[in-house]
């Protein structure tokens, strides 16, 4: 594998790509030494450039960003689940905390509603433009608040949440702009949490390490499968993305 000058990374990454569109689930896995953003930048070099840009769904890790070939189109949205893990500060800040988890609630009802309505991509955009788009400008506003009034400290555990929420903000709300847009990434989530628990230890040590590697590998694959094929509803256009590292 070719490196940029200057990398020296080491240790070995797992990277899941699901593909969901027009009915099909499509998932793919990689392990090695590319990062996921460099995985599904080969993924994108097959794309068809007539079939207009794709949605990547992930979280905000800088390597999951691709390097984009030449021609190719890239609609980012992020994991809105992320951002309800405002929730690790709870204890501190319960009320500032139970006011952004019940906001970002209505907005997965309102997803929950659109689903069980079988609405289209198109149809769904509209659903969360008249439900969704009040709520979240609303939080929005008293996300802004919480500096700008001085209720809540930058470099508090709240404060670091609220700049994440922020500064990451039009790409957590891309489904109110795009159809088609996710709001989470739990299926790739699901599955890389559960190749997680494997033993990696054994990949430092010498003639163990690709049994090891092998073993963790299965089991996430077997893992992405049981996801793919039992998960309910789908989205066009989707490319969800998650990582780990071993």
């Amino acid at each position: 594998m070719e490196r940029e000058p200057g990398d020296k990374r080491t240790g070995i990454f797992t990277s899941g790509i699901v593909s969901t569109t027009q009915g099909w689930k499509i998932a793919l896995y990689f392990t090695g030494r590319q990062h996921a953003g460099e995985n599904i930048a080969d993924v994108l070099k097959q794309l068809r450039v007539e079939l207009g840009p794709a949605i990547q769904m992930c979280d905000a890790l800088s390597w999951n960003a691709p390097k984009l070939p030449g021609g190719v189109e890239l609609l980012v949205a992020h994991c809105l689940a992320h951002g309800r893990r405002i929730v690790e500060v709870a204890q501190n800040f319960p009320f500032e905390c139970r006011h952004v988890l019940e906001r970002l609630g209505e907005v997965y009802r309102n997803d929950a509603a659109a689903r069980h309505a079988g609405l289209t991509p198109e149809e769904r955009l509209r659903f969360h433009q008249e439900h969704s788009q009040p709520i979240m400008d609303a939080l929005h506003e008293w996300l802004e608040a919480q500096f700008a009034e001085r209720k809540t400290e930058p470099n508090s555990s709240l404060g670091q949440a609220i700049r994440y929420l922020l500064r990451h903000w039009q790409p957590l709300t891309l489904f109110l702009r795009q159809a088609g847009a996710p709001l989470d990434n739990n299926i790739c989530t699901a599955a890389r949490g559960s190749a997680n628990v494997m033993p990696t230890a054994g990949l430092c040590r010498v003639g163990l390490r690709y049994g090891v590697d092998l073993e963790g590998s299965l089991h996430f694959v077997a893992q992405f499968v049981g996801i793919i094929t039992s998960s309910p509803g789908t989205r066009a256009g989707r490319l969800a993305v998650g990582s780990g590292q071993g």
